[in-house]
């Protein structure tokens, strides 16, 4: 088994965590759109999907916990609820359903459901510290979104069908907000390395004044030598 206690290693199993966070988050997010729409055939479909994204989100957060036991990693992000919200993976003031029109919920799932599942592919592809059963796991879990995208696709051709222009402009409009969400990680992530940067000069120096201060107080409060005691004792008459 390839050695990870490294910045990769490291990146790749955080990357499986963030997963597992993506995934119970879309499992929310379909399980809302189940209870706001009123066609039954479409609740089951996101009910269904719900159950599917809660499932991979426990095997994500599973695989990624035993890499990182198994190669004592011990740095890994919490995997805490609210970063959910920082991530952006929800929204606190609204569900997706409650903000989009279903033809344009379904442009959203499709175009970002295929962008996760090609990520994910990815990540597969370059990790080599995960055993053949975990790797099995995971491309499980990769057909299972392939299905999801499958259904998506087949919603969004039937609204391509009777409103082109429209579908087109929920396209760009979605593929936008995908690249901004990316955008704004990407920056979130040099945010958080610059900060931790400025934590660890800051350190740096605070401990180096202290030093400067405990040594000048010990100079300013240094005890007299006999001599000197004697020579003041002699001032003081």
């Amino acid at each position: 088994m390839t050695n990870i206690s490294n910045k990769q290693g490291l990146a790749h199993t955080e990357a499986l965590l963030d997963f597992s966070l993506a995934e119970f988050c879309s499992g929310i997010e379909m399980l809302q759109a189940a209870k706001r729409t009123r066609d039954y055939k479409l609740a089951a479909g996101f009910m269904r999907h719900a159950m599917d994204e809660y499932r991979h989100a426990h095997l994500f957060y599973n695989i990624s916990k035993s890499v990182a036991e198994r190669h004592g990693l011990r740095s890994l992000n919490r995997y805490l609820p609210t970063h959910a919200y920082r991530k952006r993976y929800l929204d606190s003031s609204s569900f997706i359903f409650e903000k989009k029109s279903l033809d344009r919920f379904s442009v959203f799932v499709s175009i970002s459901e295929k962008y996760a599942a090609n990520h994910f592919a990815s990540i597969i592809e370059k990790n080599t510290f995960i055993s053949t059963k975990e790797k099995n796991i995971l491309k499980d879990i990769l057909k299972d979104e392939k299905r999801h995208i499958l259904f998506a696709e087949q919603a969004v051709e039937r609204f391509r069908t009777y409103k082109p222009i429209k579908h087109l402009l929920y396209s760009v409009l979605e593929k936008k907000d995908l690249f901004q969400r990316n955008i704004n990680q990407r920056f979130e992530k040099l945010n958080n390395i610059i900060a931790n940067v400025l934590l660890r000069v800051s350190s740096v120096v605070l401990g180096l004044l202290v030093q400067s201060i405990k040594k000048k107080v010990s100079l300013d409060h240094k005890y007299p030598d006999l001599d000197s005691a004697f020579s003041r004792s002699n001032d003081m008459y």
